[in-house]
């Protein structure tokens, strides 16, 4: 009976194995396999061997053999996603295996067609779990073990194990070893493949997630198209002939001849030789990208250099190159023009694998005319790859690597001579030819000498370009000065429009998982009359499902890979005529695509709703998010820190994008104290979360929910969703406790608290700080070096020989608690901030801190002194989002003296809080040492930065900075400012407060001072300048509010 029904079961869902069975059916008589109980009763299968019996399974208990195999596995197992059992003998391993780990995918591949019938005869086949089984296979030659690799290898997933019954390695030694060879260089060759393609796919689907904020505040470069349209522009790569023109080009820039675009290192050989390119282009998908523009970055050349960037280059180089940038969008990037409005589908640029093939097309876009090649050379010279700045590889050399010599090949020269190049440059040769050709209304010159030829691109020298075509002033210095940005863009409708999309597209999941499953059972069941109308309607869930906008958007281009394959796979569904095998085609196929898809929403949709969408809403009004690393929060219990992050190569840190804690044990708690009318609370919903989740809001308690179904076991939790507000509160000082009530889970991301002034408070605090700064761990690293700890978390390092600031941060880990509370309680994830005079770099880190990953924070210090602390702290602490600027900042560019003051009866101690531009009047028993250190005028350095929130401390030489502080303030929409007010230093310097006073007036600000009390009050100007005379300063706040 038992061998009837699998027979039955093979006829219908494996053809081919049942005609395997019918062939060799009666030969079973005379082979050397037979099924014996064990000692304990179980069967085995002895087979004979050179004269001797051995065992498939132990012949004292398999069972227990099984179980110690599984426990050798499961750690290895619990890393793959799909199992390949190569031999089963009678199954015993498998299926302790399958009923371990229930969400497994499995396939069967048994080398040995009467083993396999053995297995038949004990095991019912239809009580495996079959929706899970990929493949199954019974080998009987080499040439069918070739088939099923041919096969297996269109649809392999690089996660797979391989596990093997110990017994078959040593009974059939030989064609395991074949199998094991051939398997290895399979799964090899394709996890290359299939890695590449999916780390490219979901790399550029993050990269323009990452850099949408920054696309949105920026102009498209063709809003730029008059400054461009019939001028010449120079394309300079860095081929080896670059090297030859060094001169020419220097006269081109210093004439204003022609605009001259760097792309890729070339801007490495220009500034090396003191050329200043008019713009440098980028796209590089890939995480080390901005290594090309580190010595721009490194010298601060770089912020007065535009970028023209792809929207889906690596999001670090838009994270750390600070001058102004325009964007064209790119055909990998899907995410941009979902959320851009207005985009002109025409200026969408073909991806392509050399950034000067991007730069041409964008300067055909532009209409440019002609486009001169230069240093263009699609080939080797002289051994050279790159021109001889350009230094890369363990030998640091632009020579030619010995992996560039692999597919040699040669091609003519501009002389007609020829010349070796290789596979990758001569493809990159060929499409630039093919859009020269694209865009034939654009005269494309190549003046690349030694250079291969290129067809379109007549060669003609430099020299005989400048002397004939180039010959009037034409370029326009401040092309990239007010450009119009994106920030008006209403997409609030757009993320809630897409938040509905997420959810359908976890439905839709569902849905056709079902309908999966019903087709199974209709084939398993014989239901022929059924099926047509059940792929019918399956046809038509999935059509609708791939037109969701999440699917369209994110999961589309990292699954391009697999929805190649399931369209050459469905191609084949298409031609069965059998509708049982059509039908359990149809659910292996789209099964494994449909896991892809679920892989790729848990891989993206946590940085939509933790990042993305963030930074592109429009701020709350009145509220202000606190982080669940926030020092105020006291947890107790068993939490578990959880990080949101980029994973990138070996070699890098990956980036934490989100933080948040969580856990499943019942009465954990969170305790925190808070003044203000209002509070959210913020955190994921899932079908596992809990739905007894207390709040005792001064000790009246509410319960509520963070259970949503909608959101099932398999899919990530719904991130930064309010799971609790209340409003209506006296304002005062509140106590919280957010309790767990049961087993299951909780995700606490943030609170959010809603009234102007508002102060977090510690728990255990009351009214003032006092006590902080205890039991803080604080280590002396000798050569005057402390490291320790801020009370709100991040570390420091600090000079022992300050005796002004450091040794409050040293004992009470905080400075000025007044001005520090209110600090951070307006600054917030995402935003832009400046400290202007940062000293040891205490509100520069506790900036970083807040506006995470999401945010810059731009840091000026002059005082040499504190640069290599600074840059130790940032690096400590992992903040790669905040940019040290070792210059002064006052009226204009140059030099300028800083005055350091040192006590006269401390040998070697400094009181470096009171530097100052001036000599002040106060330190006259001070020993004052003159340090000579750059200058530079603000708003001409970060042209068009937009600001959130500024810190100023200059002691006294703020109105220095005011003129460039206003060109900032302009580009900026709401602000705020905080201040060390000192107007009796003000005119002791020849500078009124008035005026300056008035003109933030007029820009839309006002005042409010803060007190060491912590409470923050409205101030009018009139009271401002009265305070003139006084001999001390004032902690003040400007701030200006945007009508909504």
């Amino acid at each position: 009976m038992l061998l009837a029904e699998n027979r039955q079961f093979l006829q219908t869902n494996y053809p081919a194995i049942w005609r395997l069975w019918n062939r060799i059916v009666h030969e079973q008589a005379g082979q050397p396999y037979e099924m014996i109980p064990s000692h304990v009763g179980l069967p085995t299968i002895q087979v004979q061997a050179n004269g001797r019996p051995l065992y498939l399974h132990s012949k004292y208990n398999p069972e227990q053999e099984a179980e110690r195999l599984v426990q050798q596995w499961k750690d290895e197992i619990g890393k793959h996603d799909h199992l390949f059992f190569y031999g089963i003998g009678l199954g015993y391993h498998v299926e302790k295996i399958l009923s371990m780990f229930p969400n497994k995918v499995f396939t069967i591949y048994e080398p040995n067609p009467w083993v396999f019938f053995h297995f038949l005869s004990y095991k019912r086949l239809t009580e495996w779990p079959l929706q899970r089984l990929r493949y199954l296979y019974v080998e009987t030659d080499e040439t069918s073990r070739k088939q099923f690799f041919a096969e297996f290898a269109n649809a392999l997933e690089t996660n797979v194990l391989l596990i093997t019954l110990p017994s078959y390695e040593r009974i059939f030694a030989h064609p395991f070893q074949q199998f094991v060879r051939q398997f290895r260089d399979l799964i090899q060759s394709k996890r290359i493949n299939l890695a590449t393609e999916w780390a490219f796919s979901k790399r550029w689907t993050l990269n323009s997630v990452m850099n949408l904020p920054t696309t949105l505040r920026s102009a498209s470069i063709f809003s730029k198209k008059e400054y461009f349209r019939s001028k010449p522009v120079l394309l300079v790569a860095a081929g080896p002939s670059l090297q030859d023109e060094y001169d020419n080009l220097r006269y081109i820039k210093e004439k204003g001849l022609a605009y001259i675009f760097a792309v890729g290192s070339a801007n490495r050989a220009l500034v090396a030789n003191g050329i200043l390119p008019d713009a440098v282009c980028t796209y590089d998908p890939q995480a080390h990208n901005f290594a090309v523009f580190w010595d721009m970055i490194d010298k601060g050349i770089d912020a007065n250099v535009p970028m023209i960037y792809g929207t889906s280059v690596g999001y670090e180089t838009i994270q750390k190159y600070k001058g102004p940038k325009f964007y064209a969008v790119t055909s990998q990037d899907t995410v941009t023009p979902y959320y851009l409005d207005h985009l002109d589908r025409n200026e969408i640029i073909d991806d392509a694998f050399s950034i000067a093939i991007i730069t041409l097309q964008i300067l055909a876009k532009l209409e440019a005319n002609p486009v001169i090649l230069v240093g263009q050379n699609f080939a080797f010279r002289d051994n050279y790859y790159y021109a001889k700045e350009i230094k890369r590889g363990e030998k640091q050399t632009a020579e030619v690597l010995e992996h560039e010599r692999h597919g040699l090949m040669q091609v003519k020269d501009v002389y007609g001579q020829l010349i070796t190049t290789n596979e990758s440059l001569n493809q990159m040769r060929l499409l630039m030819e093919h859009y020269i050709q694209t865009y034939s209304h654009i005269e494309v010159i190549n003046t690349t000498k030694g250079g291969a030829q290129i067809s379109g691109a007549p060669f003609i020298p430099l020299e005989a370009v400048i002397q004939t075509r180039l010959t009037d002033e034409v370029v326009d210095a401040n092309w990239h000065a007010s450009q119009p940005s994106n920030t008006a863009q209403a997409v609030e409708a757009k993320i809630e429009n897409m938040n509905r999309a997420m959810v359908d597209f976890i439905k839709g999941y569902q849905e056709i998982e079902a309908m999966l499953h019903e087709l199974e059972q209709a084939a398993q069941r014989q239901k022929e009359e059924k099926l047509p109308k059940l792929f019918a309607r399956f046809d038509e869930k999935f059509r609708r499902w791939t037109k969701n906008d999440f699917f369209d958007v994110y999961v589309r281009p990292v699954v391009r890979v697999d929805t190649e394959l399931l369209q050459k796979e469905a191609q084949a569904i298409r031609e069965e005529q059998d509708p049982k095998m059509k039908a359990n085609k149809v659910v292996r196929s789209f099964r494994r695509y449909l896991h892809t898809c679920q892989q790729a929403y848990n891989e993206i949709a946590p940085f939509v709703q933790t990042y993305l969408h963030p930074a592109l809403k429009r701020k709350d009004s009145g509220w202000k998010r606190y982080e669940s690393t926030s020092s105020a929060f006291h947890y107790s219990g068993q939490w578990r820190k959880k990080e949101i992050k980029i994973q990138k190569q070996p070699s890098m840190e990956s980036d934490v994008i989100a933080v948040y804690y969580e856990t499943n044990q019942a009465n954990a708690t969170i305790k925190f104290k808070f003044k203000g009318t209002a509070i959210r609370v913020i955190g994921a919903r899932h079908a596992d979360c809990s739905d007894q989740i207390e709040i005792a809001i001064d000790g009246y308690k509410e319960k509520f929910s963070a259970k949503d179904k909608r959101f099932p076991s398999l899919f990530s939790p719904f991130f930064q969703e309010v799971l609790f507000e209340k409003s209506g509160l006296k304002d005062g000082i509140h106590e919280v406790e957010i309790e767990l009530q049961n087993a299951e889970r909780f995700i606490f991301e943030a609170i959010e608290l809603q009234v102007d002034g508002i102060v977090l408070l510690h728990a255990n605090e009351e009214g003032q700080l006092e006590g902080f700064g205890m039991n803080r761990p604080i280590a002396y690293l000798g050569d005057f070096t402390v490291l320790t700890r801020l009370l709100e978390g991040p570390k420091i390092y600090l000079d022992t020989r300050d005796i002004s600031i450091s040794p409050h941060l040293i004992l009470d880990g905080y400075w000025e608690q007044w001005v520090s509370n209110a600090f951070l309680n307006s600054v917030q994830p995402g935003m832009t901030v400046l400290d202007i005079g940062a000293n040891c770099g205490y509100y520069t880190l506790l900036a970083a801190m807040k506006v995470g990953p999401k945010g810059t924070v731009h840091s000026f210090e002059p005082n040499p002194f504190h640069h290599k602390n600074i840059l130790k702290s940032l690096a400590i602490n992992g903040f790669n989002n905040t940019y040290l600027h070792k210059v002064a900042l006052s009226d204009k560019n140059g030099e300028i003296d800083l005055y350091v003051p040192a006590p006269e009866n401390i040998p070697e101690q400094l009181y470096t809080g009171s530097a100052s531009l001036f000599k002040l009047e106060e330190l006259d028993d001070f020993k004052i040492e003159t340090i000579r250190v750059p200058a530079v005028e603000l708003s001409s350095y970060l042209p068009n930065l937009s600001v959130d929130v500024v810190k100023l401390d200059i002691e006294g030489a703020e109105p220095l900075i005011m003129e460039g502080l206003f060109g900032i303030i302009d580009n900026s929409n709401e602000m705020e400012i905080f201040m060390e007010y000192f107007p009796k230093r003000w005119i002791a310097q020849g500078h009124d407060p008035e005026p300056i006073l008035n003109r933030f007036l007029d820009k839309g600000f006002h005042f409010f001072v803060i007190n060491h009390d912590c409470s923050i009050l409205p101030v009018g100007v009139e009271t401002l300048i009265s305070l003139k005379d006084q001999d001390s300063y004032f902690d003040i706040k400007i701030v200006r509010k945007m009508e909504r």
